[in-house]
C-alpha cells in the first residue's frame, strides 16, 4: 500500500525560518501543556502563563542521548489491527464493550502463542481512523490498542506500534507551517509518553506533489528545485518523528517501515535488480537509503512482498539489498512477510512452502533479527499447513534438507500410458514437513524418506490423484490384459538339428501357470529364480522357460514338428484368464551325407573373449561349458541357423557362433597342424601357458569330475565346485609334439598331460590340467601374442585378501547416456543402497590391503553388458556386483549368483555370511541365508575371473528396505561381504608369488631367447573391447599371403594349413 504523501513542507533553504527540533521543539516540549479533548484526538494547547522575557535564564543544554532499549533475540512476530483481528463492531454496528474486547484480545494472544510467536505489531490506524490517545492525563476513555498492548505485555511478549506521519499531516492542512511542525512534534511525543512499548515504527513518510506542498515550496523553499524541495522536506519531517520519539523515552527505538524499492537498477546505478512501478526516491521522494546512513531510524522493518521468483521484486534481492545497508549502519533488520498471499495466485505464492522457505532463507542475511507476519487471520487459517510448518521451523523441528523436495514419483515414470501390467507401483518422495494425500487419504514416508505401495488396475481406464502443497499430479492409467506378453521361438519356421535342446520361454505374468505343446508332447514351464536383466525388476511380468529335445534326425529328410503352442493360466479375483499363442514352426533338419564336412567356408573370430553357443541348444543365453574363443580363431562353417530372431552359424567343430562375431572367407583346407609347447611359467600370481600350432584352431574347455544339476535357470546348478582339474579339447591338431607338463611353482595346477579323442572321422586333442587343490580355481583367458602363440593366462589363486585386485560394481545408475536406473523400486531405491554399500565395501577392502577398483556409476556412463570387460583391464582376481532384490512383502534373505562354477564358492560364502547377518541383526528369523544360485547375468558370465551378482536383501520387504537404507546396516552388511571374501580366498592353503617355470619331460620350459617368460611380459593385441553379450563389429579380415604349396601336399587331406608360411 503506497502512502499518500505528506502534505507538509519543510523550511530547509538559508533564508527561511531556523526552526530545529533541538531548539524549538525541544522546548515547546518542556513547557506547553498539551492535552487531547473527550472525543478527539486533536491536541488542545493550553493558555500560557506570561513568562518575563527580561529575565535572564540559563543556556538550554540538551542532554546526551544514550540508547537503553533492546529487541529480541529472534523476532517472531504479527500485526494486528484493531477492528480487523478484534474489537470490530457487532453486525447491528454498535461497539464492543470493555469486556467483550478483553476476551477477544486474550483469545486472539492465546492464538499468537500458540503460533510460537513473541512479537505482536499492533497498527494504530486503519483506514483513516486512529485507534490511539494522546491524553498523557488519561482523561479520556482506554483507547483500544491499550487492551493488546497490556494483555500482551502481561505475557511476556513484546509490543511495537506502528505510527503513520501522513495521517497526523493530512489532516493539517489548513494549519499553517509552523503549527503543522509543532503539532507533529507534541504529537510523537505524547505518544511516546503514553504507549511505553518496545519500539515504534515510523510509516507515511513519503512527499507528494499537489497544491499544499506547492505552496509550501514556493513559501519557504524555492530556488532548489520542487522535487529536491520535496526529498529534504520527506527527510526533515522523519528525523523530526524520530527525534521526538529517542528524546522522550530512550528505551523506544525508533525503526522505519520499509515499504518499497529505494529505486530499481534502471533508474539508479545503486538500486536494486528489481522492475516495480513504484519507487521509494523517484516517486516517494524519499531517500530512504540516506535515512538509515544518517542514523534516523535504530531498525528496519522491511515490507517483503515479493515471492522468491517474483520476476518484478524478488525477495532474495530486496532482502540482500537492504541487508548490506542495514550491516553498515550496524541495526538490525526485521522482515514484514505478507503472509496472505500464500496459496494464492500471487506470482511465486502458490506453494504452502512458500513462507516458511522465505523465512528460512533470511537467516543467511547478517543483519537479520526476525520475521513479522502481516496478517493474523492468515496465519490461523493454517493454508495447506503452512503455520503449521512454520511452526516446526521456530521449534527446530523441520526438516530444512527435506524443505527443498516436491513430490518426486519414482514409479509410474508417466502420468498417462496404456499398460498390460496387472499392478501399478507408486514409489517416490516428497518433502515430509507437508502432508501428501493420495486419492484424499494421507500417505506418509517411512523411514528412509520414501513411500511404495502398489494398486491393482481393472480392465480399462484407472484414475489416481495425488497431492502435495499445491501441486496435484493425476494418473490415468488404461489396462488391457495380456497373460503372455511374449513367447519365444516364435519366427515363423525354425530350423534346428537333430536332437537339439529347444528352449522354449514366454514372458507371463507371475503366478500364472504356463505350458507349451509340441509334437503332441506338453512341457510344463517353470518361472525363473531371481531377476533378469531383460526384464524391468518393477514388473508384473516374469519369464517361464522349458525345454523339449527335438527327435533323431533322418537322413536326406526334414522332419516336421509343427508349430509351438503356448498357454497361460492367471488367476484373478475374479476367475482365471486364459490365453494361448502360437509360437515357431519347427523342423528337424536332415542328416547330412557326409558327417563332417569340409566344404564350407572358413569364419575368422573378430575379437578377443568371443562367446560361443551350445551346438546342441537353440537357447540364447550363454552357457558357463562353452569356452570363449580368442581373436583370430578359424573354424569351418556347417550352415547358418536363426534362433530367436539372432542368427549363427554352426561349425564344423561343433560350436554355435554369432554370424557378426565374425568374419568370412573362403573355403581352404587348414592342412597339417601339429601342437607343441612354447613355454610355461608364473607371472606374479598367474599360471601361464603358450601353445604353438600352424593353424588358430578352436577349443573348448570342461571341469573335470564336476556335476551338474537342473534348476529354475537352467541345467548347470552345483552344489559345490569339487573339480579336479580342467580338460582343453582341441579341434583340427595332427598331432602332439610336446610331452606332460609339470607345475612345481604353480599355485593352480601340479601335471598337463596329453591324449586324444576320436569322434568320427575327427580326432580331437585334449590336454588335462590337475589342479594343485580339489575346487582352487580362478578362470582362463586365451589370446594369440603377436608370435601366434596360444596363450592361456590362468587367474592365479590367493590366499588372503591384501594384494588382491577386485572390481565393485554398484548396480543399476547410469547405464546409459541418458538414462539413470534406480533399479528394483520398493520402500527404497535399489541403486540407492548399492551404491551405499559398494562404498563401505570398498573402504573395508582397501583396508584389508586390496586394490579396489569401484565403477562410480553415480555419475559415469557404464552400459549393464560391459562392466565386466571395463573390470577385465585389470587383470581382477574377482569381480562383484552388489543389488538388491525385490518380490513380495513378505520375501526376506540375501542370495548371490554365479554363472561359472569356479564363482559359485564365493557365491557361496558371500551369501551365508549376508543371510546370517539379516537373519540375526534385521529379519529376527526369516531366510536369512537363501544360497548361491546360478543365473545368466552379463556381469557373470566371465570365464577369465570369479564374479557373482549379490541380492543384498528385498527392497519390497519393509524391514529389510530400512536396513538397505540405514548407514550402519550398510556397513555391516559391506562386512559380511569382506567375510565372505575373506573365506573364500583361506580355501588356497597355497599361494606363491613371481617367477616360475614349468617343465616338459622334466625339462625346465624357458622363453624362445631362453629367459624367464615373466620378465618380458605379454603386450595385448590392440583390439577393441567387446562384452561378448553384445554384438562385436564386423572387421574385414586381411587376406593373409601364401605361399607355394609344398611338395608332400595331400589334396585328401583335409587339415591342410589354411595359412601356410605364416
Amino acid at each position: 500500500m503506497k502512502n499518500k504523501g505528506l502534505r507538509l513542507f519543510g523550511i530547509i533553504t538559508a533564508i527561511a525560518v531556523t526552526m530545529t527540533f533541538s531548539a524549538d521543539v525541544s522546548s515547546a516540549l518542556g513547557s506547553i501543556n498539551a492535552f487531547a479533548e473527550e472525543d478527539s484526538d486533536i491536541v488542545v494547547i493550553a493558555p500560557q502563563e506570561d513568562i518575563n522575557r527580561d529575565e535572564d535564564l540559563a543556556d538550554f543544554v540538551e542532554p546526551e542521548y544514550t540508547a537503553m532499549y533492546s529487541f529480541p533475540s529472534e523476532m517472531r512476530g504479527v500485526y494486528i489491527t484493531p477492528t480487523v483481528d478484534y474489537a470490530a463492531a457487532n453486525e447491528d454496528g454498535v461497539e464492543k464493550s470493555s469486556e467483550e474486547i478483553t476476551d477477544e484480545v486474550e483469545k486472539m494472544l492465546d492464538t499468537i502463542e500458540a503460533d510460537r510467536l513473541n512479537t505482536v505489531v499492533i497498527n494504530t490506524d486503519y483506514k483513516g481512523r486512529f485507534f490511539y490517545s494522546t491524553d498523557i492525563n488519561e482523561t479520556v476513555s482506554r483507547s483500544v490498542i491499550e487492551y493488546a498492548i497490556d494483555a500482551a505485555k502481561e505475557r511476556g511478549l513484546y509490543v511495537y506500534l506502528t505510527f503513520s506521519i501522513d495521517t497526523i499531516l493530512n489532516s493539517l492542512e489548513n494549519m499553517s507551517l509552523q503549527e503543522r511542525i509543532d503539532y507533529l512534534a507534541l504529537k510523537v511525543h505524547a505518544f511516546t509518553v503514553k504507549y511505553p512499548v518496545d519500539g515504534i515504527i515510523l510509516d507515511g513518510y513519503y512527499s507528494s506533489k499537489n497544491n499544499v506542498s506547492l505552496n509550501d515550496y514556493m513559501e519557504n523553499g524555492s530556488g532548489i528545485g520542487f522535487d529536491n524541495g520535496l526529498m529534504d522536506n520527506g527527510a526533515y519531517v522523519f528525523s523530526l518523528a524520530a527525534d521526538a520519539v529517542r528524546k522522550t523515552n530512550n528505551t523506544v527505538p525508533v525503526g522505519i517501515s520499509i515499504n518499497d524499492v529505494w529505486a530499481n537498477y534502471t533508474t539508479d546505478e545503486n538500486g536494486s535488480e528489481t522492475s516495480v512501478n513504484f519507487e521509494a526516491l523517484t516517486d516517494g521522494y524519499a531517500d530512504t537509503v540516506s535515512y538509515i546512513k544518517k542514523g534516523y531510524a535504530d531498525f528496519i522493518m522491511l515490507r517483503a512482498e515479493g515471492s522468491r521468483s517474483d520476476s518484478s521484486e524478488p525477495f532474495d534481492e530486496i532482502a540482500g539489498w537492504w541487508d548490506n545497508y542495514a550491516s553498515e549502519a550496524g541495526i538490525p533488520m526485521f522482515i514484514r512477510h505478507i503472509n496472505e498471499q500464500i496459496c494464492t495466485d500471487a506470482e511465486g505464492w502458490g506453494s504452502p512452502d512458500e513462507l516458511v522457505k522465505l523465512v528460512v532463507a533470511a537467516d543467511d542475511y547478517s543483519s537479520y533479527g526476525g520475521s513479522a507476519f502481516n496478517s493474523l487471520s492468515s496465519l490461523e487459517s493454517n493454508m495447506m499447513n503452512s503455520t503449521t510448518v512454520l511452526m516446526k521451523h521456530f521449534d527446530d523441528t523441520i526438516d530444512l534438507e527435506g524443505l527443498n523436495s516436491e513430490l518426486e514419483m519414482t514409479l509410474p515414470t508417466k502420468t498417462t500410458y496404456k499398460t498390460e501390467e496387472p499392478t501399478v507401483i507408486f514409489a517416490g518422495s516428497f518433502d515430509p514437513n507437508f502432508p501428501v494425500y493420495y486419492q484424499g487419504k494421507e500417505i506418509k514416508l517411512n523411514e528412509a524418506g520414501r513411500f511404495y505401495f502398489t494398486e491393482d488396475l481393472e480392465v480399462g481406464v484407472n484414475t489416481f490423484k495425488f497431492q502435495s502443497k499445491a501441486k496435484i499430479v493425476t494418473y490415468k492409467i488404461t489396462r488391457t490384459v495380456n497373460v503372455l506378453k511374449s513367447v519365444s521361438p516364435s519366427e515363423s519356421t525354425m530350423h534346428v538339428e537333430e536332437q537339439s535342446t529347444i528352449s522354449l520361454s514366454a514372458i507371463a505374468y507371475k503366478g500364472s501357470t504356463v505350458t507349451a505343446k509340441i509334437n503332441g508332447k506338453s512341457v510344463t514351464l517353470k518361472e525363473v529364480e531371481g531377476q533378469l536383466d531383460e526384464l524391468d525388476p518393477n514388473s508384473g511380468y516374469t519369464k517361464y522357460v522349458g525345454k523339449y529335445t527335438a527327435p533323431q534326425g533322418k537322413r536326406g529328410e526334414d522332419i516336421d514338428l509343427g508349430n509351438v503352442e503356448f498357454y497361460g493360466t492367471y488367476p484373478t479375483k475374479t476367475g482365471d484368464i486364459n490365453e494361448s499363442r502360437t509360437g515357431a514352426h519347427i523342423i528337424v533338419n536332415a542328416l547330412a551325407e557326409v558327417q563332417n564336412d569340409y566344404s564350407g567356408s572358413i569364419l575368422v573370430v573378430n575379437n578377443n573373449n568371443t562367446m560361443v553357443y551350445n551346438y546342441k541348444s537353440t537357447d540364447t543365453a550363454p552357457t558357463p561349458d562353452m569356452a570363449r574363443l580368442p581373436a583370430g580363431t578359424l573354424d569351418y562353417i556347417v550352415k547358418t541357423v536363426t534362433y530367436s530372431g539372432t542368427d549363427y552359424y554352426l561349425t564344423n567343430s561343433g560350436k554355435r557362433i554369432r554370424t557378426n562375431a565374425v568374419s568370412v572367407m573362403e573355403n581352404k583346407p587348414l592342412g597339417s597342424n601339429p601342437i607343441s609347447v612354447n613355454s610355461v611359467y608364473k607371472d606374479g600370481t598367474d599360471t601361464v601357458i603358450k601353445l604353438k600350432t600352424n593353424v588358430k584352431i578352436p577349443f573348448s574347455i570342461s571341469y573335470n569330475n564336476q556335476s551338474y544339476s537342473d534348476g529354475d535357470n537352467g541345467g548347470y546348478y552345483i552344489s559345490s565346485f569339487d573339480a579336479a582339474g580342467i580338460t582343453i579339447t582341441f579341434d583340427y591338431i595332427t598331432s602332439v609334439s610336446a610331452g606332460d607338463l609339470t607345475f612345481p611353482d604353480s599355485a593352480v595346477f601340479t601335471t598337463g598331460t596329453w591324449s586324444t579323442l576320436t569322434s568320427g572321422d575327427m580326432t580331437k586333442t585334449k590336454l588335462t590340467l590337475k589342479f594343485r587343490q580339489q575346487g582352487i580355481y580362478s578362470g582362463v583367458t586365451a589370446a594369440y601374442d603377436s608370435e601366434d602363440n596360444l596363450t592361456f593366462r590362468f587367474n592365479g589363486c590367493r590366499s588372503g585378501v591384501s594384494g588382491a585386485t577386485i572390481v565393485i560394481d554398484p548396480g543399476h545408475g547410469y547405464t546409459g547416456k541418458s538414462a539413470f536406473d534406480p533399479g528394483a523400486v520398493g520402500h527404497i531405491k535399489e541403486q540407492e543402497a548399492n551404491l551405499a554399500i559398494a562404498k563401505y565395501l570398498e573402504k573395508q577392502l582397501e583396508a584389508e590391503g586390496a586394490n579396489v577398483i569401484r565403477l562410480k556409476t553415480e555419475s559415469e556412463v557404464y552400459e549393464t553388458e560391459q562392466r565386466a570387460s571395463y573390470a577385465r583391464q585389470y587383470n581382477p582376481d574377482m569381480f562383484i556386483a552388489i543389488h538388491c532384490n525385490s518380490a513380495g512383502e513378505s520375501a526376506t534373505g540375501a542370495e548371490a549368483y554365479y554363472f561359472t562354477p569356479f564363482s559359485q564358492p564365493l557365491a557361496k560364502y558371500v551369501s551365508a555370511a549376508m543371510g546370517t547377518y539379516l537373519h540375526d541383526n534385521v529379519d529376527f528369523g526369516g531366510n536369512g541365508d537363501r544360497g548361491a544360485k546360478y543365473n545368466y547375468f552379463f556381469v557373470t558370465q566371465q570365464q577369465d575371473f570369479p564374479s557373482i551378482l549379490v541380492e543384498s536383501g528385498f527392497v519390497t520387504n519393509y524391514n529389510e528396505a530400512m536396513a538397505l537404507a540405514d548407514p550402519t546396516h550398510q556397513k555391516n552388511l559391506a562386512n559380511a561381504i569382506v567375510q565372505g571374501i575373506k573365506k573364500y580366498f583361506s580355501r588356497c592353503t597355497y599361494s606363491c608369488f613371481g617367477d616360475g617355470y614349468g617343465t616338459e619331460n622334466g625339462n625346465t620350459l624357458a622363453g624362445s631367447d631362453g629367459t624367464n617368460e615373466s620378465e618380458q611380459p605379454l603386450e595385448p593385441e590392440q583390439i577393441t573391447v567387446q562384452p561378448a553379450e553384445t554384438e562385436p563389429p564386423v572387421t574385414e579380415p586381411t587376406e593373409p599371403a601364401v605361399t607355394t604349396v609344398p611338395e608332400e601336399y595331400d589334396p585328401n587331406d583335409p587339415y591342410y594349413m589354411y595359412f601356410y608360411g605364416r
